[in-house]
């Protein structure tokens, strides 16, 4: 089984990546061992620049719950 990340990248009410995920939804439904997973930034809460080390240093350790989620789900 093949998993699909498929990140809405827009917070706006105005976006329209809603419209564009069902298009893409409705071509990997049809394909056998794909499973899809949404990662909707207008529902992840993300502290950007919350933690004093950037997340490119070597030491950077993930203490926030949700940035946690995230790493695991991306």
């Amino acid at each position: 089984m093949s998993n699909v990340l498929v990140v809405l990248s827009s917070a706006r009410k105005a976006r329209v990546a809603d419209k564009i995920f069902e298009y893409v939804k409705k071509d990997l439904e049809v394909r056998d061992g794909v499973s899809i997973v949404v990662a909707d930034l207008k529902e992840v809460n993300l502290p950007f620049y919350a933690h004093e080390l950037s997340p490119a240093s070597p030491d950077y350790v993930p203490t926030d719950p949700a940035v946690i989620a995230w790493g695991k789900m991306v």
